[in-house]
């Protein structure tokens, strides 16, 4: 079965995201924390930073 041409547009996106991100799933946070940090206000409300501590985010 052909996979929908959809599906493989956002397969390639989220693999480059992967990629881009050392396969690590804090990284992306990081960085839209730190792109978020020169406009003052938060665009990223986590109650609780598991990222920040080296916990694991699930």
């Amino acid at each position: 079965m052909k996979a929908d041409p959809i599906l493989r547009e956002l397969w390639r996106i989220k693999d480059g995201l992967a990629e881009e991100f050392d396969h690590d799933l804090c990284r992306p946070f990081e960085w839209l924390k730190a792109s978020q940090e020169p406009r003052g206000d938060r665009l990223i409300n986590r109650a609780e930073d598991r990222c920040v501590s080296g916990g694991h985010p699930l």
